[in-house]
């Protein structure tokens, strides 16, 4: 079995390599450097500006984003401002668009039977996809 480094980290793994921009990446590197997780389901995956980005805004933060709760998806980036010491301030104009009103974290407890909690991170293709037909 070949033995490959990680061009990141420096470690040896024996797993096929994950190959971006000409460099050999262990999976740990790969998946901290190029995906992220998606607050719904909590699958990793890779952003993709070119297949529509989504997001929701749940009843906690519908106040501080001033907007209504629901689905909303990127129409231009970037597509929000803020700052480092306060965080968001708002978004820019024409930036997003609503694409439903679903109330996530509430469909998602009722389906769990449980409390459930959603970040306001961008969600996967597959998600945006389920969720979006609601």
């Amino acid at each position: 079995m070949e033995t490959y480094i990680c061009d990141r980290c420096g470690a040896k793994f024996q797993d096929d390599p994950f190959r971006r921009d000409g460099k050999c990446l262990c999976e740990e590197c790969y998946l901290e450097k190029h995906t992220q997780v998606c607050p719904v389901c909590e699958e990793h995956f890779e952003p993709d500006k070119s297949d529509g980005e989504h997001f929701f805004i749940t009843k906690e933060t519908s106040e501080t984003t001033r907007k209504p709760v629901g689905m909303y998806r990127v129409l231009k980036h970037p597509f929000f401002h803020g700052n480092c010491v306060e965080g968001f301030e708002g978004f820019f104009d024409g930036a997003v668009e609503q694409v439903n009103d679903l109330d996530i974290e509430a469909h998602l407890s009722k389906k769990y039977g449980e409390q459930v909690e959603v970040s306001t991170d961008l969600i996967c293709p597959e998600c945006a996809a389920k969720y979006g037909k609601m």
